[in-house]
């Protein structure tokens, strides 16, 4: 229970919702607490799973964070969580590079090929290589209108098309009718400056 109290409070903040760095703070007690109960090899693969998430937003204690990435891979090695955390864990910690290098050879036919592309998408995002960036968000089956259209859009932005920009934020409101692109990207601005090695963002 306490490991899923602790990813409300994380995806409340990292989604957008809150801007209370107090809700980090109170993920990260509640992963603390839930880590040290005695937890099934699900539930620790999911605790583990948060705690990466939070080290790198959270406490910036980036090399414990790709630690407890590989923590999670050993625990759910067939579960969506390893594939995912291979994607964002690495962007949030500041190593987009190390994204890239996992996930640069996936197919759509992959396990798991939209959420696959959308970080992978993200990833070519902070390295600015935006051309390929855009490339990763249209070779997904199924766009993700929170992640790979964002970064498409933002790339599109980038190199200055603006029409296409345009049409693609149209896709994401289309989708998500309620959405506010503007917070979505203030939100994801919260990782792109975690890391002062990061590359710097315009």
């Amino acid at each position: 229970m306490k490991i899923k109290l602790g990813w409300g409070y994380d995806q409340r903040y990292i989604g957008g919702w809150s801007s209370d760095p107090k809700d980090l703070e109170t993920a990260f007690r509640y992963a603390q607490e839930g880590l040290a109960g005695n937890l099934p090899p699900l539930g620790k693969g999911l605790g583990h799973w948060l705690m990466a998430d939070l080290l790198a937003i959270y406490k910036r204690d980036f090399d414990k964070a790709m630690d407890e990435l590989d923590l999670v891979r050993r625990l759910m090695p067939n579960d969506l969580a390893p594939i995912i955390g291979e994607g964002n864990i690495p962007v949030q910690a500041g190593k987009p590079e190390i994204a890239i290098a996992a996930l640069k050879d996936i197919t759509p036919q992959d396990p798991e090929a939209m959420y696959r592309f959308a970080f992978l998408s993200w990833a070519y995002f902070a390295v600015k290589d935006y051309e390929k960036s855009i490339e990763a968000a249209k070779r997904a089956p199924e766009p993700m209108p929170s992640y790979s259209l964002v970064f498409m859009a933002a790339s599109y932005a980038q190199l200055g098309k603006i029409t296409e920009a345009q049409d693609t934020v149209k896709q994401i409101l289309a989708a998500i009718p309620d959405a506010s692109l503007w917070r979505r990207l203030l939100g994801l601005d919260r990782f792109f400056e975690i890391r002062p090695a990061a590359p710097e963002w315009s």
